[in-house]
């Protein structure tokens, strides 16, 4: 007999236990490494069906916003904060209005 194990991604990555005012969009928490504890933070998944892609999709994410931040300024239009799709992965639910400059 086998047994399955279903996490939500969504509530243990926003867990108080594991972070620091966890709503909060904050990328300077990652100015300290990685969290310290085991599977707080599960972007790819874990054990032996993690995402094959892990490694290519951090390269493409990291070089994809190098090149835009480089050549352009962002900003929101509307000051609201986005409500959240959840499904495979998080969205905001209606998009996200930007205005784009030349830097």
């Amino acid at each position: 007999m086998s047994h399955h194990i279903w996490l939500c991604t969504y509530a243990t990555q926003r867990d108080g236990r594991w972070w620091t005012e966890p709503e909060r969009f904050n990328p300077d928490r990652w100015l300290q490494g990685p969290p310290q504890k085991r599977f707080s933070y599960l972007p790819f998944g874990a054990g032996p069906r993690m995402c094959v892609g892990q490694h290519l999709a951090l390269i493409e994410a990291v070089l994809g916003m190098a090149a835009l931040l480089r050549r352009f300024r962002f900003a929101s239009v509307d000051a609201a904060e986005p409500e959240i799709a959840a499904w495979i992965t998080l969205r905001p639910k209606d998009g996200v209005e930007l205005s784009v400059v030349n830097r």
